[in-house]
């Protein structure tokens, strides 16, 4: 719970940084804080949009071009910028959820004694590994 509050946090002083510096003369710094805010997404969105690529030519050469109208649109959509802001959307539901979800699972597991465990299917892979 803690990373998704202290991601939520910093999101939101980036944001307040991101005004500060709009309403202020320092166009290098503006554009240096916009670019460390959009790297993570773009860096995703690149390896999405090359599976998509190679998914749309597959699926091309094996149909032919009988794809649908829907599914060629999907396609284009998941190719183009727009899937940044898709990503940016999502993560910030992710952190909203899990900010909203973990004291309730937390209150739930302290009322039952830990008798009813919700995390007992945790994967712990990443703990191990870091």
């Amino acid at each position: 719970m803690f990373i998704e509050m202290a991601s939520l946090l910093d999101l939101v002083s980036d944001i307040m940084i991101l005004y500060c510096l709009y309403l202020s003369s320092h166009t290098m710094w503006l554009t240096v804080t916009l670019f460390t805010i959009s790297c993570p997404y773009y860096t995703c969105y690149t390896s999405l949009m090359n599976f998509h690529i190679a998914d749309l030519w597959k699926s091309r050469e094996k149909n032919k071009g009988k794809l649908t109208i829907w599914k060629h649109v999907t396609k284009w959509f998941f190719i183009l910028p727009s899937m940044v802001i898709l990503l940016v959307i999502l993560d910030l539901l992710y952190m909203v959820i899990s900010l909203i979800t973990r004291p309730i699972l937390l209150v739930i597991k302290i009322l039952s004694f830990n008798y009813i465990d919700l995390h007992k299917n945790y994967d712990n892979a990443a703990d191990r590994f870091f």
